[in-house]
């Protein structure tokens, strides 16, 4: 019977801390690949995906203490238009973003109570530190149910599926499609179902790909060519959004089919930028509400797309609040890492399972948050 409960302990304590609490370097620590495993790997290159692979691993010689690994992967390195594992371009129109954080604060004791209900989640203020203002985020975190300044937050870590942005998922081709923006903003509504309500949603990234154009707030979230997450939100509010199993992803721009909404957004926002000094307290304040928020980055360099492992640490923050091309979802943090738990649109293959930490200063990402919150 003791060695029951012994057993029943140390497996929960697995699950409420998530990975081993290693040091980042350590070669065991948060899915970095073994040898023989990267010697497979390599064997399923291409021409192309061995050019690419060769290329990162230049890079990543010159990059001093590292505290990432890299590994050949087929479903990134192999993609022929590497442009299309991206689809950020230049900087957000605020339009949408401004509009609802204005609707937002006139609807602000609705939403709280909501909260309360749902999450019993209290003294949410959806303006407190934007715009100038100086309120501090831990003044109104209470009864959250995980203290965002412990360091330690797992609550959502493989919730939903990792799919792949440039394939087919009804043939299992290969195409070029810049549809980041797209898996960013419907993860990040999946990640906070499964906050609040606990099932795990498989939701529609074709249905915002394809018909998320000039309907409701009449702006064009994207296409292959690219799009914003924030716009793909705001299309997702108005609109609701297909189950992937009557929407299956093609990974084209089209047709717009109408197919049954499975789920609805009860609202979204932007998580205030009140100063680079306390942005990092801000995102994790809005995490340990909703769970998961959107966000840009810079991940260009060969090295992130062949990341394997470890605290990403390849690209520190330079060129200012433009310099991104990539969206991604930040389900968690960990701080004696000093790093973000994001999950990215690149296949299983990439990090580990889909998902990877990134170093707080890295790769310009945090300039631009955006949550959902779902209805039940």
């Amino acid at each position: 019977m003791k060695l029951k409960i012994f057993l029943f302990l140390i497996v929960s304590l697995a699950c409420i801390n998530g990975f081993s609490q290693k040091d980042p370097k350590d070669d065991g620590a948060k899915g970095k690949k073994s040898q023989k495993d990267k010697d497979e790997d390599e064997k399923k290159l291409s021409a192309k995906g061995k050019a690419e692979f060769d290329r990162a691993s230049a890079e990543f010689k010159n990059i001093n203490n590292a505290t990432f690994d890299i590994a050949a992967n087929s479903e990134v390195n192999n993609v022929e238009d590497r442009k299309s594992l991206f689809g950020i371009n230049g900087t957000p129109d605020d339009k949408e973003a401004d509009k609802q954080d204005a609707e937002n604060k006139k609807n602000e004791k609705a939403i709280s109570d909501k909260l309360q209900a749902d999450r019993k989640v209290s003294g949410v203020s959806h303006d407190a530190g934007g715009k100038g203002g100086t309120k501090q985020p831990s003044s109104s975190t209470t009864g959250v149910g995980a203290a965002w300044t412990d360091g330690s937050f797992w609550p959502t870590y493989y919730a939903t599926p990792t799919k792949h942005q440039c394939v087919d998922l009804t043939t299992g081709a290969y195409r070029s499609c810049g549809s980041c923006w797209a898996f960013a903003a419907v993860a990040a509504f999946e990640h906070t179902y499964k906050y609040f309500y606990g099932g795990v949603l498989n939701l529609s990234e074709q249905d915002v790909l394809a018909c998320g154009t000039l309907i409701c707030s009449f702006i064009d979230a994207g296409s292959c060519g690219g799009g914003w997450s924030d716009w793909a939100l705001s299309w997702m509010y108005c609109h609701g959004l297909a189950s992937e199993a009557s929407y299956p992803y093609t990974a084209t721009n089209g047709p717009c089919y109408t197919k049954p909404v499975s789920k609805r957004v009860y609202t979204w926002g932007r998580v205030p930028y009140p100063g680079t000094s306390v942005q990092n307290a801000w995102i994790k304040y809005y995490l340990t509400i909703y769970g998961a928020v959107t966000t840009y980055l810079k991940a260009g360099a060969g090295t992130f797309g062949s990341y394997s492992g470890g605290v990403y640490n390849g690209t520190p923050n330079y060129g200012g609040w433009g310099n991104i091309d990539h969206a991604v979802t930040i389900v968690g943090w960990y701080e004696p890492y000093q790093a973000w738990l994001i999950k990215n649109s690149w296949g299983t293959g990439w990090g580990f399972g889909g998902y990877g930490w990134i170093g707080y200063n890295q790769c310009n990402i945090g300039y631009y948050c955006y949550y959902a919150y779902p209805y039940a």
